[in-house]
């Protein structure tokens, strides 16, 4: 099984639409899609699964969204977390899993409305998203999330700290394996003391014509672990975002 996650940044062009379709991948867990391209996705999904939802707090129409273009998906309420997470159970010939596409906000307004102690994403993961997946996913032996955190490790020593405590929280009180650091393949980095940069942008021009920040990723609880071959960052064909996807193959 192949399972993709990738933050496509509100585009909503054909060019996006045929980058997902030559991926060929059994489930898309996708973030910031806008309400016009969810509407594309459904032909990608004719005998499958589109889960969308908006973001309650933005104006802008877009959420995350979940898509499995020839698999059977059920989802899952998850209150007040709707647009930000989207949450699935599928059925395997191996048995269940649950999986989820993450986004953390990061803008004043919408941390706001979560009642957090700190206004950060990290703040957001640790004392939001990760209690209400817990109570969520506790009746599922295996949960699979990916999604764009937000909280890029490298990003500097004193708010690199602060996201780390975040993938943390993931392993240390939830369980759960940051992928990349135990099965990300050779077309990565041999280097597994360091992130694999996964975003661009162009708002920095010194950082503008390369990767340099690691805000993608995947986190897995429970015995589908040993059943991950190989975690990879897909830098091509040249990615239409500031986000490349990320891959996961499962042998199921």
């Amino acid at each position: 099984m192949k399972i993709i996650s990738w933050n496509i940044n509100k585009k909503s062009s054909q060019e996006v639409l045929s980058h997902l379709e030559n991926q060929k991948a059994d489930i898309y867990l996708l973030q910031e899609v806008t309400n016009s391209f969810q509407q594309q996705l459904h032909q990608l999904a004719i005998d499958g699964t589109l889960i969308w939802a908006n973001k309650p707090q933005n104006t802008n129409s877009e959420g995350s969204a979940i898509l499995a273009p020839r698999i059977k998906l059920k989802e899952i309420n998850v209150g007040k977390l709707e647009g930000w997470i989207c949450l699935a159970e599928c059925e395997t010939q191996s048995g269940s899993f649950l999986t989820a596409s993450i986004h953390a906000p990061t803008s004043t307004k919408a941390l706001r409305h979560f009642q957090l102690t700190g206004l950060s994403c990290s703040n957001w993961i640790i004392e939001c998203a990760l209690p209400i997946l817990e109570e969520l996913t506790s009746n599922y032996s295996n949960v699979i999330i990916g999604g764009d955190t937000n909280c890029a490790v490298a990003t500097g020593k004193q708010l690199g700290m602060k996201y780390a405590q975040a993938h943390q929280a993931f392993s240390m009180k939830f369980g759960y394996e940051e992928i990349f650091m135990q099965k990300r393949g050779e077309a990565t980095t041999k280097d597994c003391e360091k992130e694999v940069p996964t975003y661009r942008s162009k708002r920095m021009p010194q950082k503008a014509l390369g990767w340099y920040m690691c805000n993608d990723h995947f986190f897995v609880r429970g015995p589908i672990l040993d059943k991950i071959s190989s975690c990879f960052v897909l830098y091509k064909p040249e990615p239409p975002s500031d986000h490349a996807p990320i891959e996961l193959q499962i042998n199921l």
